[in-house]
C-alpha cells in the first residue's frame, strides 16, 4: 500500500545544503500549524518553536555544533521542552505547579517536541524542502552555564538539555565535570545552579 504521505516518507535523506533563501509566510503558517495539531499529552502542549533568524544568533549555534550547514541558509528552528509556559498560567489562575516538575511531565513535554519535530519534517518534505534534525548544538558545556544563569530556579539535567536541544546523558556528563570544577552546585537535589 502507499500513498503520497508515505512516498516522501520513504524517499527520506538528511539534507545538509540548503539554498540561501528562507520559508515564505505561507510554509511558516503552515509548518507552526502542523506542529500545533501534534498529538499531546493531557493537552499541555508543552513544547516549543524558536525560529532563530538573527544572523550572529545562528553563527554562534553554528560554531556551538561545529557542522558549518547549522544555520548558514535556509531557515533554523530548534524545539524545546516548555514547562515554563504552562506553570505561568497556572500561577496566573492561583494553582499549584507542583506537578510540573516531576519527570514525568518533563517526558510528556519531551514526547511533545519529539512528535511536533516529526510532523514538521513529514510536512516539510512533503513540501518538497529539505530538513536536517540536530543534536549538536550541546557541544560546549559553557553554554550550560549561560542556560543556568538566565535561569530564576536551579534546572534538572533534563530542563538544561532540553533548552540546550541537547541530550540528556551528556548534560549528566558535563555537569558532573562542572560540579567536580566547582562551576555549579546543587542546592536542591538534582537541580543545578551556577556557583556565584
Amino acid at each position: 500500500m502507499t500513498n503520497e504521505t508515505i512516498k516522501h516518507q520513504l524517499n527520506h535523506r538528511t539534507i545538509r545544503a540548503f539554498k540561501p533563501t528562507t520559508l515564505s509566510a505561507e510554509q511558516l503558517n503552515t509548518l507552526y500549524s502542523v506542529a500545533s495539531h501534534t498529538p499531546t499529552s493531557m493537552f499541555m502542549q508543552q513544547m516549543s518553536i524558536m525560529h532563530i533568524t538573527d544572523p550572529d544568533k545562528r553563527a554562534a549555534i553554528r560554531e556551538i555544533s561545529k557542522q558549518p550547514y547549522v544555520g548558514a541558509n535556509g531557515d533554523l528552528f530548534i524545539l524545546l521542552v516548555d514547562l515554563y509556559r504552562n506553570q505561568q498560567i497556572r500561577q496566573q489562575k492561583g494553582k499549584d505547579d507542583g506537578r510540573l516538575h516531576t519527570a514525568d511531565i518533563f517526558f510528556q513535554g519531551l514526547d511533545d517536541a519529539i512528535m511536533a519535530a516529526q510532523n514538521i519534517i513529514v510536512a516539510a518534505e512533503s513540501m518538497g524542502l529539505g530538513v536536517v534534525p540536530l543534536g549538536s548544538i550541546k557541544n560546549d558545556p559553557q553554554k550550560i552555564i549561560e542556560v543556568l544563569k538566565n535561569s530564576e530556579k536551579p534546572l534538572r539535567p533534563g530542563e538544561i538539555a532540553a533548552a540546550l536541544g541537547a541530550d540528556k546523558d551528556e548534560v549528566s556528563k558535563a555537569i558532573k565535570e562542572l560540579k567536580a570544577e566547582e562551576k555549579v552546585y546543587s542546592p536542591v537535589r538534582c537541580c543545578y545552579a551556577v556557583k556565584e
